[in-house]
């Protein structure tokens, strides 16, 4: 799977979701689901969905060697009252093998936030 793939995969998923939007720093508005880190001086209402661009790492020994097991981490931030349940739910639903998400609560100015961490599915 490769990041294009992934993001229409968790865009699909998240259909029943009420997601944030992005203000850029011309004017423009757009829902706020993006690849990477959006540009310096945007920002974000409800819930801001980002994905990392690459997936990461994680070496498993085993009997045989080790084996280079890949995720892909996707981060949901609630910044005002969004349905963070239901967009747990909602991935849950999408992503099968996915391991339990990570609550991260809301803490002075970090926002409540859910991080997910979803196999790469091997070609």
């Amino acid at each position: 799977m490769n990041v294009a793939e992934l993001r229409a995969r968790v865009e699909a998923a998240l259909t029943g979701v009420q997601l944030g939007e992005y203000r850029f720093p011309g004017g423009q508005t757009a829902p706020a689901l993006y690849v990477g880190d959006p540009p310096k001086g945007t920002t974000a209402s409800g819930l801001e969905v980002l994905i990392y661009p690459t997936p990461k790492p994680r070496i498993i020994s085993t009997f045989g060697g080790g084996i280079n097991l890949k995720s892909w981490q996707v981060r949901i931030v609630n910044h005002d009252d969004g349905d963070l349940d239901g967009a747990m739910d909602a991935m849950g639903d999408a992503f099968d093998n996915m391991p339990t998400p990570q609550l991260i609560p809301e803490a002075g100015d970090i926002a409540e936030q859910m991080l997910f961490s979803i196999p790469d599915d091997p070609e």
